[in-house]
């Protein structure tokens, strides 16, 4: 069977692919919701497993165009969200079934066998033609009570035959079902492997050849009756079977309904203006109705409001007022579950990762050395994702809470920017970046301002990881500063593609990245985290904790400027590169 798995982080969709291929599936991959699109139409997959956060179209804009389109692959959907209404508005998309992350990779492939027997009927999870029997879950086949001596891929295409009982099978139909997109459908492969198949199915000759034929199905209609043929197998002989019935009986059913409609229909009519005429003589009530609405009104339903017939008169002021106090309310109880679920949702790739990692790797009773190497990296690297957006939000809660101190003292900008540029050079190395700072000369009573000198650490630093983060290969980081009598200026510019104007006021928001996958994947190919080391700047040299790639390294520098009673602001952005602006009060 042929799988295609779509799932933007890359570490998650190699886990993924290793597993199901470990399951004798053929499975090609991609982790962009455009090409996922492309691939389903241009090739006949047996089960697609999407992910819903996609870069370029998510999985539920794939799900609508590949049902639009009137494909009717069975589409798996693996999502972090598992509200009722993400799931309910997954379904509704086209999906066959949804499963949220984390998961086990157990239950991943019961619901692939699942949807698997659901094109053709449900099917029985042994497959019988003749005296071969194919058990499907553990992938086992016999013929005559003898099990077969089969490899995974010739299980694949037994398997993928019988269910294709009593018709011919074109060649290019069995290349794209049981292999993968680097198989060419012009090479005798699979002559082959049909020569490895009749060999190990006649075995001595013990018994006769397998039937691979489907009793035929003929409808023809007449005026007084409609006739049915199938053809059966019975102690190895066939026969056809003819059934006949009369469309007498037919015609009366319709007329039955036909009259029922027509009297029930009348009825509802007169039912439902009669409840519309109770109803509106019930409205009449204000006070009634404004007190029932209030008592309903609860934390699961306070997008609700009380209903305001006249805001004029004093009922209706006194809405109006109650009104503006319940959307203030729902504001505030909206955001943080956002916060919450934004928080959850960034957890669980990490979490899914290591789930999945482990599961696979212990599939089997023994790997090879760099086999568990390659496991334990990626698990490590999933950690320390997870740490340091946990850090982060760690952070965030102290401040929402009022609970984070600064500790306040004189320090010196140009010395602490020429840490910040030296510190986070090693990682602009790697991704081919330079690095320049222009610092006014220096003076015994330099640029300073008083400040926590790990704060504003932390903030130049984030700003610089993200300015590295959006530069080509080869691109150049900007870092500047000048003073004059009431404040530092510090620009921070990068040669990247620019921000989009719609999105220019949303970059400092929590949570927000205005290329999902570009961010997440370059975070987890550097193993990056939100929390800088907090050891002495004695050692600049050592490698930067830079931002986790969950979109909240901004939000933290812009509360960092607040705190000390300035700002940062996204001052210019093109399609030659952005400039991010701190503001810090000279004291």
């Amino acid at each position: 069977m042929r799988l295609l798995v779509a799932e933007d982080d890359p570490h998650l969709r190699d886990v993924l692919v290793r597993g199901l291929q470990g399951l004798a599936y053929a499975v090609d991959s991609t982790g962009d919701g455009s090409e996922a699109l492309t691939l389903a139409v241009v090739y006949d997959y047996d089960v697609l497993v999407l992910d819903v956060l996609l870069p370029g179209k998510d999985g539920l804009t794939v799900c609508r165009e590949l049902r639009a389109r009137g494909l009717t692959v069975p589409i798996l959907l693996l999502t972090s969200r598992d509200a009722v209404e993400d799931r309910i508005g997954g379904l509704d998309a086209g999906a066959d079934d949804y499963l949220t992350k984390p998961f086990a990779f157990g239950e991943l492939s019961a619901r692939l066998r699942a949807l698997l027997r659901r094109p053709v009927g449900v099917l029985p999870p042994v497959l019988t033609v003749a005296d071969l029997e194919i058990d499907l879950k553990r992938l086992e086949a016999r013929r005559g009570g003898e099990l077969l001596p089969l490899t995974a891929r010739e299980f694949t295409f037994l398997a993928y035959l019988a269910r294709q009982a009593g018709r011919v099978v074109p060649r290019t139909e069995l290349s794209e079902h049981v292999w993968d997109g680097n198989h060419d459908p012009a090479a005798n492969v699979i002559d082959v492997y049909v020569s490895r198949l009749r060999r190990k199915l006649e075995g001595d000759g013990r018994s006769e050849p397998v039937w691979w034929r489907a009793p035929s199905r003929v409808a023809v209609a007449g005026e007084d009756a409609r006739v049915a043929i199938d053809g059966v197998r019975l102690r190895r002989e066939h026969f056809a079977v003819a059934a006949v019935r009369e469309r007498q009986g037919i015609h009366e059913t319709l007329r039955e309904v036909r009259r029922a409609y027509l009297s029930v229909i009348p009825f509802i009519l007169l039912l439902a203006i009669g409840a519309g005429y109770w109803l509106a003589r019930r409205a009449l009530g204000p006070v009634t109705t404004m007190s029932r609405q209030a008592r309903r009104i609860g934390m699961a339903s306070l997008h609700e409001r009380l209903p305001v017939q006249n805001p004029h008169d004093e009922l209706g002021a006194l809405a109006g007022v109650m009104n503006e106090l319940l959307a203030r309310l729902d504001g505030g109880i909206a955001q943080q579950r956002r916060f919450v679920a934004d928080a959850s949702h960034e957890l669980r790739t990490p979490v899914a990762i290591l789930r999945a990692e482990a599961e696979v790797t212990l599939s089997q009773p023994s790997r090879s050395e760099g086999e568990y190497r390659n496991a334990l990296d990626v698990m490590g690297l999933a950690t320390n994702r997870l740490s340091r957006i946990v850090d982060d939000l760690f952070l965030l809660a102290r401040v929402d809470g009022g609970q984070r101190m600064i500790e306040s003292r004189p320090v010196y900008l140009d010395e602490l920017l020429a840490d910040v540029v030296r510190a986070i050079t090693p990682v602009a190395a790697q991704r081919d970046v330079a690095i320049t700072f222009g610092s006014p000369p220096a003076t015994d009573d330099g640029p300073t301002c008083i400040g926590d000198a790990a704060l504003l650490d932390r903030l130049f630093l984030n700003l610089l990881d993200n300015a590295v983060k959006h530069s080509p290969p080869g691109g150049r980081v900007q870092v500047s500063l000048h003073s004059d009598a009431a404040w530092h200026v510090v620009d921070v510019r990068d040669e990247g593609p620019g921000i989009p104007l719609e999105a220019q006021s949303l970059v400092f928001d929590r949570f927000f990245r205005v290329d999902t996958a570009r961010t997440r994947e370059a975070s987890a190919a550097r193993g990056s985290g939100s929390v800088r080391s907090t050891a002495p700047r004695s050692a600049p040299d050592a490698t930067p904790q830079t931002s986790s790639g969950a979109g909240l390294g901004l939000a933290i520098a812009r509360w960092i400027a607040e705190a000390h009673g300035g700002a940062v602001a996204l001052h210019e952005s093109s399609a030659q590169g952005s400039c991010f602006r701190v503001l810090l009060p000279a004291h």
